[in-house]
């Protein structure tokens, strides 16, 4: 309706001018019913009024009522009011401006807090005058962006964004430069309190004060309506430093410390164009040393040395200017002060300090000097009485507050001169206030208070221990502020690293700093505090060339690599890798490569058996910037520890660390020399590079040098048999065991496989010597890791010689076997000695009369009655018989006699193994040539003989072990003869059938159940219950 009104009054309002919407408005009373019609009303008084002529006397009158209007305390219609009054101020700008400072003066009176209200809204509807009236808008502006109904900070937000803006850089410049002094200089804090009076209580209302959030509202709207992109650096540089101090207001910076620095960030120039300018920088100095306020000029520097690395030249500059303000104080002035006048100045002004001049002025004050003692008027005694009398009368006076004229001459006369006095000192004081630097003192107290020392002030323990160590490293970082001078190209001043951090300073922190981080009661807060201040302490700009020898360099290096690899600090992991890289600079401004000794010695003591990936890593990228010290070293043949260790990092199996030492080597051109042998052979005591890097590393030191393989092994041989011997065991007085000793098995696993290691590279001659050296001793360890490195060994070697050795080998080893006892401690060894044999069979050539022996060997093994040494010669055979199948079905055919004999129970399950190897050798379709089912089959059937069933139980058991698979269709041959096994008359069989766990492999491990599972009901029928059992089953 109000469109379609609004339409008539654009065709028709100029020409049917007349009163009828002023007399509807008239019409309204004030109540809330009626404020949706005078909402209307308003629209079409608005719409009437801008398509008249300017000048005409309607648009007065028809403005006038609008502005009436905004008391009414509908806030619908006060925004139409607002919509309206912006089209009008273009025709009326004499009476706008008018109209704003009434306004001002409204919105600023005793006036209630809806006409306060109204008065807003007016205000930013009239904004639109931006280019005519910019103090007042910026005024209005700010007041408008700090009021606390939301609804008028939208609008003043909307006022902005819809202004046609010529130059927004200036504008919004002007706008924070104006919003800062309103809020220090101009008491805007007092003059919106009123406003806020409605939404606070009355303990806010006391100690009010605008909330930081309001500035940082508009700190983030002013700095959307510049183009970032498009700005350019001189555009940046103003926006940047009108809205700095602003941004610096501490209830700004509590809010949003970072915005500031972030807003820099986004432009398109970016912060190092915006520092790269020095008069420039220079300026901006001036401008925040000139700042009045304390804690915002702060809070500027703070920004300004926040923004980092492309800031050092503004760090230079602030430093500068706090030199050059210092260099301005004269000491003398300071030094000449007389002790009567420092009490003067501590004297309120208007008070007299020196009352003195009373006395000296006193009419009754005579000097006793001026006694005679020949005068002829009075006698001597006379003179002293009078002399007495007169100076009790003036005691009196005094006491009743009677002066003489002489003597408040005197007094005034004084009193100026101590004024003037004070005056004077008043200034210097100003230059420098008293500032007592306890430092020192509190470094030293919050040390004694970690160490739990009982002599401690107790003035000092009032503040938490927590706290005092934060504020002392807070008070040390300020010691470490870089200027960035360089030694070398300018004189420094005596009295420079006196004014810094320096060794002296490093060194008296260090016990706290060791107790802070080796400490577990202090949490991950406190220790980042400790790496950040060494970080920006422990740097080369504040230590002499001299002085490298005495830094704790290696202590500091200890205590970040302690954090390092600790999951609860990888947040400053960084920080610590930053740290040591800032240790290793300062070793490399020495002219002494030894001073850097201790130093990589801590590194590298990490590498071998670090408890992290990270510590090691960090240590390598720490010696990789150790590049003219190390070549120093090396050429001076000085760092063999080095060598060595960087020579096992490059074959370590973590990735990083391989890469690190293999650039290291490069880079510094690592060579190793003979001696390395020993110590390679002693690192096999760290688990972390015993397995992988050791091995490799000794395999690559043989490549250089073949002829110390000899000397390896033998070595290798003699530590080998060393930790076989249990360590770290303890007894007491008593000899009772009080510390059980731990098997080194993991130090013998490392052995082993450096033999293994070095199999490939023994040559011929040496290979029965690298056999006896590990054979028989290996084979027998206790730890089946270790065996099992050991075979793989010897088996290496035999793989490479056996065939050309064989008159070495083959007699070696069945000497071996044949002076093995049958005992079961011999088990293991007899295991191994099978392999090895089976190894050394399976090279050689078809028809080889020695595989024949060989054989034989392995077969007669199986009577051992360990099951061990019968599954070694069962996978043994496999391979020998498909070279000599002729024999190997003779021997099945005597296997499966021996099975089904009335052998003792060894024999035959010796005889199953092997014919379980032997079939597996074969392949399956022997075994139907054969009739080995046939013969398993009829042997279960057997009712006279239980060795017989369970020989054929033992039979069934070993193929289906060596065939896996590929047995299960014979299986089904022979389920009926299984499932009644189960419920045999003999307890034996029985058991060999329940130990088999045949029901388990035939109701669930066969895909061919849908054939196994009807034999079940089928078979149920004439047996015993166990049967019956094991088919429910």
């Amino acid at each position: 309706m109000i469109h379609a009104a609004s339409r008539v009054i654009n065709r028709f309002g100029e020409v049917n001018m007349n009163d009828y919407l002023e007399k509807e408005c008239d019409a309204l009373s004030e109540v809330a019913e009626h404020d949706v019609l005078r909402e209307g009303l308003v629209v079409l008084l608005g719409t009437f009024a801008k398509d008249l002529d300017k000048g005409n006397p309607k648009m007065t009158q028809i403005f006038a009522r609008l502005i009436a209007t905004l008391s009414t305390p509908s806030q619908q219609v006060r925004e139409s009011v607002a919509r309206c009054n912006a089209p009008l101020v273009r025709l009326m700008q004499e009476q706008a401006k008018q109209l704003l400072r009434h306004l001002t003066k409204l919105l600023l009176s005793d006036s209630t807090y809806g006409e306060q209200r109204g008065a807003a809204y007016g205000i930013g509807g009239i904004t639109r005058l931006v280019e005519d009236l910019p103090e007042i808008i910026y005024y209005f502006l700010t007041v408008a962006f700090c009021w606390p109904d939301y609804t008028v900070r939208r609008l003043a937000e909307g006022t902005v964004k819809s202004t046609a803006l010529s130059d927004p850089v200036q504008f919004v410049s002007n706008l924070f430069s104006y919003a800062y002094n309103a809020l220090t200089e101009s008491g805007l804090d007092q003059m919106m309190e009123k406003a806020y009076y409605s939404v606070t209580n009355q303990s806010e209302k006391q100690e009010f004060s605008l909330p930081g959030r309001l500035f940082r509202a508009l700190a983030v709207f002013l700095f959307k309506q510049v183009d970032l992109d498009s700005t350019s650096v001189e555009q940046c540089r103003k926006l940047m430093v009108s809205s700095l101090p602003l941004c610096s207001l501490p209830r700004f910076v509590e809010c949003d410390g970072s915005l500031w620095i972030r807003t820099l960030y986004r432009f398109r120039c970016g912060s190092e164009a915006f520092f790269s300018d020095e008069e420039f920088c220079q300026n901006l100095v001036e401008i925040v040393f000139a700042t009045v306020q304390l804690d915002v000029k702060v809070n500027m520097i703070r920004l300004l040395i926040a923004e980092g690395d492309t800031s050092s030249f503004m760090n230079v500059t602030i430093w500068q200017k706090i030199n050059t303000l210092l260099s301005a104080i004269d000491i003398s002035d300071y030094y000449d002060i007389p002790e009567n006048h420092y009490h003067i100045f501590n004297t309120p002004e208007g008070v007299l300090f020196n009352t003195a001049v009373i006395d000296e002025n006193s009419e009754e004050n005579v000097n006793a000097k001026n006694l005679r003692r020949d005068n002829k008027a009075y006698s001597y005694k006379e003179q002293q009485a009078e002399i007495q009398l007169r100076k009790e009368l003036a005691e009196k006076k005094r006491a009743e507050g009677k002066l003489t004229k002489q003597q408040e001459k005197a007094i005034e006369n004084e009193l100026k001169r101590e004024s003037e006095i004070r005056q004077n000192l008043k200034s210097l004081e100003q230059h420098a206030q008293e500032n007592e630097d306890y430092l020192h003192e509190i470094v030293d107290h919050a040390t004694l208070r970690e160490l739990k020392s009982s002599y401690l002030f107790p003035e000092w323990c009032e503040e938490s221990l927590e706290d005092q160590i934060g504020r002392t490293f807070a008070l040390l970082s300020t010691l470490c502020l870089d200027l960035g001078c360089d030694d070398e190209e300018e004189e420094l001043d005596v009295n420079y690293y006196r004014d810094i951090m320096n060794v002296s300073k490093l060194l008296f922190v260090l016990p706290l700093l060791k107790s802070v981080v080796y400490s577990t009661k202090w949490p991950s807060s406190m220790k980042f505090l400790v790496v950040n201040f060494i970080k920006d302490a422990v740097r080369k700009s504040f230590i002499k060339k001299d002085d490298i020898g005495t830094v704790p360099l290696v202590e500091y290096a200890q205590l970040l690599l302690s954090l390092i690899g600790n999951h609860e600090f990888s947040h400053i992991f960084d920080a610590c890798n930053e740290s040591l890289g800032n240790m290793a600079d300062i070793i490399e401004m020495s002219d002494e490569p030894t001073a850097g000794v201790p130093f990589y010695q801590t590194l590298i003591q990490y590498l071998p058996d670090a408890l992290s990936d990270e510590k090691r890593i960090v240590a390598l990228k720490t010696l990789s910037k150790l590049r003219c010290t190390m070549t120093s070293l090396l050429k001076r043949h000085q760092c063999p520890d080095f060598v060595h260790r960087i020579f096992v990092a490059r074959f370590d199996s973590t990735v990083e660390v391989k890469g690190l030492a293999e650039q290291i080597c490069t880079d510094l051109n690592v060579e190793v020399n003979v001696e390395l042998c020993e110590k390679l052979l002693d690192d096999v005591k760290f688990e972390k590079i015993n397995l992988t890097a050791v091995p490799e590393a000794l395999k690559a030191f043989i490549t250089v040098y073949p002829n110390e393989m000899n000397t390896a092994l033998i070595k290798l041989k003699t530590v080998y048999e060393e930790t076989k011997k249990p360590s770290g065991g303890e007894v007491d007085q008593l000899g009772r065991l009080i510390i059980v000793p731990k098997d080194q098995s993991s130090t013998r696993l490392g052995y082993a496989s450096c033999f293994l290691a070095l199999a490939q590279f023994v040559r011929r001659e040496e290979a029965l010597h690298f056999i006896s050296l590990i054979v028989p001793d290996g084979l027998c360890d206790a730890d089946s890791e270790c065996r099992a490195a050991i075979i793989h060994a010897a088996s290496r070697a035999i793989n490479r010689f056996g065939e050309v050795n064989m008159n070495d080998f083959l007699p070696y080893l069945e000497k071996e076997c044949d002076a093995l006892s049958e005992d079961a401690e011999h088990d293991v060894l007899r295991e191994g000695l099978v392999v090895l044999l089976g190894t050394f069979a399976k090279d050689l050539d078809e028809g080889n009369p020695k595989m024949t022996q060989i054989f034989a060997r392995l077969i007669a093994t199986l009577s051992t009655p360990s099951q061990q040494v019968r599954e070694s010669v069962a996978r043994c055979n496999a391979p020998l018989v498909r070279l000599m199948q002729e024999q190997a079905k003779e021997l099945l055919r005597h296997l499966t006699k021996l099975l089904l004999s009335d052998s003792t129970y060894g024999e035959r399950r010796g005889a199953a193994y092997g014919i379980g190897g032997i079939v597996k050798g074969l392949s399956l379709y022997q075994m139907k040539e054969l009739e080995l089912m046939d013969i398993i089959k009829t042997s279960l059937e057997e009712k006279k003989s239980a060795k017989k069933r369970g020989g054929g139980l033992l039979a069934l058991k070993m193929l289906s072990r060596s065939l896996g698979n590929l047995f299960e269709p014979y299986l089904l041959q022979v389920v009926t003869n299984l499932l009644i096994a189960f419920g045999d008359s003999n307890d034996s069989v029985r058991k060999s059938a329940d130990d088999q766990g045949w029901a388990k492999v035939i109701a669930e491990g066969s895909p061919r159940q849908y054939q196994v599972h009807p034999l079940y009901g089928f078979s149920l029928i004439g047996f015993n219950y166990a049967y019956h059992q094991t088919c429910i089953l």
